[in-house]
C-alpha cells in the first residue's frame, strides 16, 4: 500500500525524516509550505526558495536510503 498524508507534515527535515521514513511516497504539506502570509504580502522568491528547500531536504532523504 503506498500512502500519501495531507495533513500533520512539516517542510522540514524532522519532519520529513519522520515521514518519508515511515514509508511514504508523498506528501501534501499545503499551507505549510506556502502560506497565507507569503502569498499575500507577494513573497514568491521566498516561497519559491522555501520549496526548493523542501524538495532539496527529501531528495536528500531518499538518497541516504
Amino acid at each position: 500500500t503506498k500512502i500519501m498524508p495531507t495533513g500533520g507534515v512539516d517542510p522540514d527535515e524532522a519532519s520529513i525524516a519522520k515521514w518519508f521514513g515511515s514509508g511514504i511516497v508523498a506528501a501534501g504539506m499545503g499551507s505549510k509550505l506556502i502560506t497565507d502570509a507569503a502569498v499575500k504580502s507577494g513573497d514568491w522568491a521566498g516561497i519559491e526558495a522555501q520549496v526548493k528547500q523542501t524538495v532539496a531536504a527529501i531528495a536528500a532523504f531518499r538518497a541516504s536510503k
